[in-house]
This record gives structure tokens, sequence and C-alpha cells, in this order.
């Protein structure tokens, strides 16, 4: 029996998901540079050098690993401020914790998993003038009209988010019989672990639900193709690849709230 992975990358951002206090799964962006001297929530000096991130709740002074899941990429970072209050976002990083992660000068956000390793302090370790609080679902004194009490001074104003830069992405069809369609293929190898969601008997029955994951803005979709004759074939459909076995089942849990049922995958047995 042979077999053959591939992987059909879909060029949309996934849904973010909570999957528990201490582990989420969702978007991460870097801070503009204009921020750097600014104070942070909890009445720091922003520096872009330092390893520091935002968190709408964990305590001033925790530590969380951040891992990239496109690259395995991760670094741990000091969290030092609040937010951020984008749908969909978990955290913002400073410079240097992005680029550990990879993040270049084309990437406005990236698919991240947030681990907080530690319950850091109990509360602010330096006390900050409080600023006017605004609706969540908007980020703090960017939303139109809002500004900073005149009698703050300059220097204790906590720091504020850039607007969120909208992305020309290219949009999700369904798929038919007949007509042209774009596919990128990449071998992402052997290694790691994934969610199986489906397993289909043509190859028409698997660009449909390809498709059908690309519409609910799914990416990293992975296909094994199974050849079983001269004429037969099965594939079967994962959403992946992690790096470890308890990233995989935490994801499947994830998707379990979004109605997808699956079970978790070794690649190394599809080598």
């Amino acid at each position: 029996m042979r077999t053959l992975s591939f992987l059909l990358p879909v060029l949309l951002w996934m849904t973010a998901s909570t999957v528990g206090l201490s582990e989420e799964y969702g978007m991460a962006a870097m801070y503009s540079p204009r921020f750097e001297g600014s104070r942070t929530a909890n009445g720091e000096i922003f520096k872009h050098e330092q390893y520091t991130a935002s968190h709408k709740t964990l305590p001033f002074g925790s530590k969380a690993r951040i891992t990239r899941l496109d690259n395995n990429r991760s670094v741990v970072v000091r969290i030092n401020d609040r937010g951020p209050y984008v749908s969909n976002r978990v955290t913002d990083l400073s410079k240097a914790a992005a680029e550990r992660l990879g993040f270049s000068s084309d990437d406005q956000e990236i698919e991240v998993k947030f681990e907080a390793i530690d319950e850091g302090e109990a509360g602010p370790r330096v006390s900050a003038p409080v600023t006017p609080s605004l609706p969540p679902v908007e980020d703090a004194l960017t939303a139109k009209g809002i500004t900073e009490p005149k009698s703050v001074p300059k220097e204790f104003k906590t720091i504020t988010r850039a607007p969120k830069k909208t992305v020309t992405r290219e949009h999700p069809v369904a798929f038919d019989v007949s007509g042209v369609y774009k596919i990128k293929l990449n071998k992402p190898g052997s290694k790691g672990f994934a969610v199986q969601i489906a397993s289909v008997n043509s190859q028409e029955n698997m660009l449909r639900y390809v498709a059908g994951l690309e519409r609910r803005y799914y990416e990293n979709i992975l296909v094994n193709v199974d050849k079983k004759g001269e004429d037969a074939q099965g594939f079967k459909i994962f959403l992946g690849p992690f790096g470890d076995k308890i990233a995989a089942e935490s994801y499947l849990r994830s998707l379990k709230k979004k109605g997808l049922k699956g079970f978790v995958v070794d690649l190394g047995k599809f080598k």
C-alpha cells in the first residue's frame, strides 16, 4: 500500500477558540513602534526590546508561552498590559517576542496557541491613573469620538493599540464538478499530530469537503491519499499539524464546541 500526504493551506485565518483558562487558540499581533516609551496598563514603561505581551485577564507579571502554529516556534513572555479588545485576538506582542516567532513585515496577525505557565503577581506593580472605561467590543481609546482627559499627564497615559488594518484575502467558494480552482500543494512531512475529521472515498467528495472547511475559515487542512488499487483511492482529512498530542487534544475540544467531531492521530503512521 502506498500513501501520500499533502497540505492544502487555506489563505484565511481560523476562527479563534478558547480551550481553557490557561490555554487559548487565536490571533496575535505586534505593537506599533509608536508605543515605545509609553506606559502599559501596569504602569511600567513599554520597551520593544523586552519579551512582553498583553492579555485580558492574566495577572500582571504572569509568564505565558506563545507558540506560532504554522512554524511551531515559541517564546516565553511576561504580561504587563491589558487587551487586546479585538475579535479573535488573544494577545499583542512586543517586537522582540514577535520576531522570535518569525513575525515579518508582511504579517498583520499570526495564529498562535497561548499558554499561561505561572500565576504572576496578584495585581499591578505600579499604580497607574485610571483611564475612562470603554466597551470591550473595540480597542480602548480608539473608538470614534473618545479621547483621554486633558488632565491626565502625557507620561501616565495607558498604552493604546494601532487600528486594525484591513487585509484583502481570497474569498472561499463552493466546489463544483467543473471549473478552474487554485490549489497549492505542500508536503509537510510526517511528524507531529493532527485531528482527523473525515474520511471519503472519492476525489470529488474530498475537494467538496475541503471547500466546505474553507468557507468556515479553517486553515492548515491536511489530506492523506491512500492508493488502494489501480482505480480505488481513499482520502482522510485532518486539521493540523500540532507539535504534540496534548496540543492536538486541546484543539479537538475546541472543534467539538463548533460541532465538528473527530479524533487525534499520529502523522508518523502515514509515512
